[in-house]
């Protein structure tokens, strides 16, 4: 009974999915609002976990000859998971969101302030140049701005979880214990 229940609801919600994205064509249409660009994939497995106290990376079985190249996006099923920090012909390091070399700039959505995201090493990450610190920004959604053009705008990445010492921190929707296959994004902006 419960899972029907689920089920109605989510058919409730798709076909609000369906009739928003038949309004948001119509305007864009309206509008002459130019496409975005196609984002193609290519998918890879992690095949190391180089991750430590100092650094939090992994390697993928996809590189350059793949199409992998430094700087493109990697996702999992559940949102942004990190950037590709180096190939090699087939294999690549994946620099995590989390780690404190990181810096992503960001939306925080419904409040549609700009930031950058920037890992700290810890199992979350944190927001930097905020410009409106308030409380009701907790549970606010954290999604790529797309602003220069490395990623693609709306990537899922987590919510705001809580303030600490003036901190605005963020618990990303991975699960990184849970990671074993990703996505790598081949973005092009032109």
């Amino acid at each position: 009974r419960r899972l029907t229940d689920e089920n109605n609801k989510l058919m409730a919600w798709q076909q609000i999915g369906y009739r928003l994205t038949y309004e948001n064509n119509s305007l864009r249409e309206l509008l002459n609002v130019s496409k975005e660009p196609p984002i193609q994939n290519i998918s890879a497995r992690i095949i190391a976990d180089t991750s430590g106290l100092f650094v939090r990376t992994f390697i993928i079985n996809a590189g350059s000859i793949n199409g992998v190249e430094k700087g493109q996006a990697v996702v999992s099923a559940r949102g942004l998971v990190g950037r590709i920090s180096e190939t090699g012909l087939s294999s690549s390091r994946v620099l995590q969101i989390t780690d404190m070399n990181s810096k992503i700039p960001v939306i925080v959505s419904p409040s549609n302030q700009r930031a950058i995201l920037s890992g700290d090493n810890s199992d979350t990450s944190k927001l930097l140049f905020l410009t409106d610190k308030k409380e009701d920004l907790i549970d606010n959604y954290v999604l790529t701005s797309g602003h220069g053009g490395l990623f693609p705008p709306g990537i899922r990445i987590g919510t705001v979880s809580q303030f600490v010492n003036g901190s605005v921190k963020v618990r990303p929707f991975v699960n990184w214990s849970q990671v074993e296959y990703v996505k790598v994004l081949r973005f092009n902006k032109d």
